[in-house]
Order: structure tokens, then sequence, then C-alpha cells
């Protein structure tokens, strides 16, 4: 990994009499601007474009910074007199980082976004578009993305803002990003997308649930041109998006000068999977879609082959995959029946309508993560046509529970979406049901979303950074930290990677990323650990 610079030094705090600071003076030189080396385009992925989309559009390039500081949850447990393992297996979390006065979330996203452009030899020129997400903001009127403009003295012909609404802010920015990629506007030049937050809570439980890191993302397309810079390695899907937006007050920040939100725990966990149970519905009713639009064009395509003795395409029959209820194209199917079928062997299987390899979740503590793959395999059962259909998908301690997954499925069938708040989309009618579905998912649960979870039960929750933290750890290989990653090996090109994107208020995105090329080099080196090197992780 290129060395890293050190971190930048924030912005000046306000002056006493109210007026604004100065401006800040970086202590880091800009460097002059490297070449950008030619890298050729690679094949899309055609079962999912539909006619006159251009070639595959995402994630190029990614860098994270945490903090050098932590502090660990036993250390809080005791300090808050709290039962011993309140925090650490209660909650699933090990430390959490946070920033010392030398930092703010500007700092650490000029930190991040220097980062991105220096590991991957990125021009400053050869970006036409910069967003900022964060919840973290220390002026009510000045953007963070004015003052990243101090990376890009070249060139004042960036377009983007910050954007912001809790924790879901980086997804609205990343999808706004693709679509300008994807426009009539885009340019050629490619896109970065930054993530940055510093969680801070009052004294009590929640405290532990805070954190502070920072993500940035280079967004841009194969082919027509490309950018430049390395080729797409997680391309967006389309049409595999699904959105859920409501009026909550279960989580804001009224007082402009308190920097601690005013949360109502209990609702906010309850609104995090109702707006999940919504968006796992209808992106499943999306893959449907897809996966009978590929089914036709694959038939269609035999059948001229047939009528014209030319073999169909390579994969035509199966659409690349789309068609095929095993894993992803670039690894090998679960062990036993799969996922239409009986029970595997080694536990449960997500029957989304598409294979899905890897499911992420925004992370506001790991026992949530744990837990939302869980109500994905509830909601699952209660798709199931009738009793006898759920006996023959899932085990006994699942298929039992069909009636209750069945008739809380109709109910959101049935309610109108303005009165979405009135039905418990979660789904769980007992905790005696999500034990079960907890208990008989954790191989699953071990299998496609553990090693994306090993930075962040280290840090804690990053707020809009979170859930591209779990995504680097999954591509840099899991990390081998406490979220049972192991170090596993990075997504294989044909996987596909669910991800679910969620901010109080309230917002959420179910989408997917498809792996397009070998995602190893989407980091400058090994995620950042705490205590090791990486990213900026340290202490």
């Amino acid at each position: 990994m290129t060395p890293a610079p050190a971190p930048l030094a924030p912005a000046p705090p306000a002056a006493a009499n109210g007026d604004a600071g100065s401006s800040a003076v970086w202590s880091e030189t800009v460097a002059a601007e490297p070449m950008m080396e030619a890298t050729a385009a690679l094949p899309g992925s055609d079962a999912y474009r539909r006619p006159g989309r251009v070639s595959d559009v995402g994630i190029k390039a990614m860098e994270v910074y945490v903090p050098a500081l932590a502090v660990s949850a036993a250390d809080m447990e005791v300090a808050d007199g709290v039962p011993a393992g309140k925090y650490t297996e209660g909650l699933g979390q090990s430390h959490m980082s946070f920033v010392s006065d030398r930092e703010d979330v500007t700092s650490l996203a000029l930190t991040v976004t220097s980062r991105l452009l220096a590991t991957h030899r990125l021009a400053p020129a050869s970006i036409g578009y910069l967003a900022v997400a964060t919840e973290s903001r220390v002026d009510r009127s000045k953007s963070i993305k004015s003052s990243l403009m101090a990376l890009f003295p070249s060139t004042t012909s960036v377009e983007g803002i910050d954007a912001t609404h809790a924790c879901y802010g980086s997804t609205a920015a990343l999808f706004a990003a693709a679509a300008w990629v994807e426009s009539s506007a885009w340019d050629g030049r490619d896109a970065v997308v930054v993530a940055a937050d510093i969680a801070l809570y009052g004294r009590g439980p929640a405290r532990v649930t805070g954190g502070a890191g920072a993500v940035a993302l280079l967004v841009g397309r194969n082919g027509g041109g490309g950018g430049g810079g390395p080729p797409v390695a997680l391309a967006l899907e389309v049409g595999l998006r699904a959105t859920h937006m409501e009026c909550t007050w279960d989580f804001c920040k009224p007082a402009a000068a308190v920097e601690v939100p005013v949360v109502n725990g209990e609702e906010t966990v309850a609104v995090f999977y109702r707006c999940l149970g919504v968006c796992y519905e209808r992106w499943r009713a999306a893959a449907a879609g897809v996966a009978a639009t590929a089914a036709a064009a694959a038939a269609a395509a035999t059948t001229a082959a047939a009528d014209g003795g030319v073999p169909p395409k390579a994969g035509a029959g199966a659409a690349n995959g789309v068609a095929q209820a095993g894993g992803g194209g670039g690894r090998a199917p679960p062990p036993g029946p799969t996922r239409d079928g009986a029970p595997a062997a080694d536990g449960v299987q997500l029957r989304a309508g598409l294979p899905v390899d890897w499911a992420l979740f925004h992370a506001p503590f790991q026992k949530m993560v744990r837990r939302a793959l869980a109500r994905l395999v509830w909601a699952d059962v209660g798709a199931c046509g009738t009793a006898a259909d759920a006996a023959a998908a899932y085990p006994d301690d699942l298929a039992a529970w069909w009636s209750a997954a069945a008739a809380a499925s109709a109910a959101r069938a049935a309610t109108e979406p303005w009165r979405v708040r009135a039905v418990d989309v979660g789904g769980f009618p007992s905790k005696a049901a999500e034990r079960a579905f907890v208990a008989a998912s954790t191989p699953l649960f071990t299998r496609v979303t553990a090693p994306s979870t090993a930075l962040s039960v280290e840090t804690g929750n990053a707020y809009t950074a979170s859930l591209y933290m779990s995504l680097a750890a999954l591509v840099g290989g899991g990390g081998g930290g406490g979220g049972g990653g192991g170090g596993s090996p990075p997504p294989a090109v044909g996987d596909r990677l669910l991800l679910f994107a969620f901010g109080s208020g309230a917002a959420a995105s179910l989408y997917s990323l498809r792996v397009v090329a070998p995602p190893g080099g989407l980091l400058g080196g090994p995620p950042p650990r705490l205590g090791g090197e990486g990213g900026g992780g340290g202490g």
C-alpha cells in the first residue's frame, strides 16, 4: 500500500465573537498530478443492462480512514457500571473509534479523499463530480465539499455538493454520482463520493454505539471513454433497487449547537427493521421481473439460434446466472439443495428470486446486523404460498411460523403505501420466533454477512460511512476481525452483493452490486485495523 499522508488538520473553530475563524491552511502540500494509467475496459454484464444503457457503472476504487483513537467496549462497561458483556455480547461491539481535538469531520473527509487520489494515482483533473455525505457538519452553510476543493487546485469544474439525511446520505450521494456518470451531462471524468461522520451520544447505553471514520468511493463506468483510471469492479445492477421513505421522529438533531442527537432507541430499531422489510419485498419483486426478462431473452436467443442454425452465446441459456438458483457466477452453489429446493445441509438460504452471495447492512451495532439477516429469512418464509411449501423449503422450527409470517406478508400487501407505518413489517411476533430464526440463519450469516462486519465491530457506527466500511471489510478479505470474517477471501467475479442502506427519519434502500472485475484492487491495501496498518487505523 502506498504510504499515506498524516491526517490533515481540522478547520479552525469560530471566533469567540461569533465571526467565522480564518480560512484553514492545510499543512499537506498538494503534489503534482500523476499520470493516469490506461486500463482496458472490461465486458459488461449484458444480462442486467436495458437497451440503450451504457456499460457497467459502479465503484472503481475506494479508500477508508479510521481515526487512531479507540476505546474498548469492555472498558466502557466498567466505566458505566453495567454488567460485563452488556456492550460486548449484548450489542456485539469490541471497540469504538473517536477523534481528538486535532480532527473534525472536514479533516476526516480531506484525509480519505487525499489518500484515494494518492493511493490510486488519480489526477485531480480526472474528477468531474464530487459529493460528500455527512450528518456531522460543522457549518450550516458552507459545504464540506467546498473544503475538499483544496485538493483540486488544477480544476474548479467539479459538480456535486453535500448530501444530508442521517446515515443514508452516502447512498443518496452514490446514486446521484452514478446517475451523473450515466447521464448526458457526463464529460468523460470519474466521480468521487465521500462519506465522513463522527457519531457521538450522551452518557448511557447508547454512547458505545458511536464511532468515527470516513470512506471515499471512485465511481465511473466502463466503455465510452470510461473516465480513465481502474476499471469498474462493482457494478450497480440495473432494475435491482428498492427504496422506502417515510416521516419518523426516532432520531433527530434539532439544536444546531448540540452534537448529541435526540434518540428514541426502541423506535429507531423498529423503523430500521420496518424499512428493511418493505425494501426486501420490493427488491424481491424487482428481482422476479429481472429474472423473467432475462429468461425470456435467453429463450428468444435459443429459439433464434435454432432457427438460424447459429449456436447461442455461452451462458445465454441461464442468462449469465440470473435464472440460476445457486450461487453467483464466481463460486459454486452452497452445499446441499439450492434455495428453491429442500433445506440445505448447512442451514437455510435466501429465497430472494436471484442468487445472493453476500448480504451487507448498515451497522448501528452488530446485534442489529445479525437480526437483520434473520428478518430476511422470516420474510422468505412468509412468501411461501402454502404451509406445505414452507415445510418443503425450511426446517420444522421455521416452517411452524409460516402462518404468522404469511399473515404479516398479506397485511403488508393490502396496506396502502401511506399507511405502511401501521404494519409491523419487521415481522417477528415473539422472542421465541426471533430466537428460532436467528439460530437457523447462523450458518448463512457466517457465510454471507459476517466477513463484512470485521471492521465495524472494532470501530463502531460511523453513520454515513458505516455501510461502506462494511463493503471495504468484505472486499479486503474480511479483515479477520471480531465480526467472524476470519480473513475470508474477497468476493469473486460474478458474485452479487445485496446492500441495505438506512437513515433514521426515515430513508432506506436495498440494492445490489455485481462483481464484474477482481475486487482485490479496490483498496490500496488491507482494510484498517485497530492497532494495525491500513487506511489510518492505529493505536
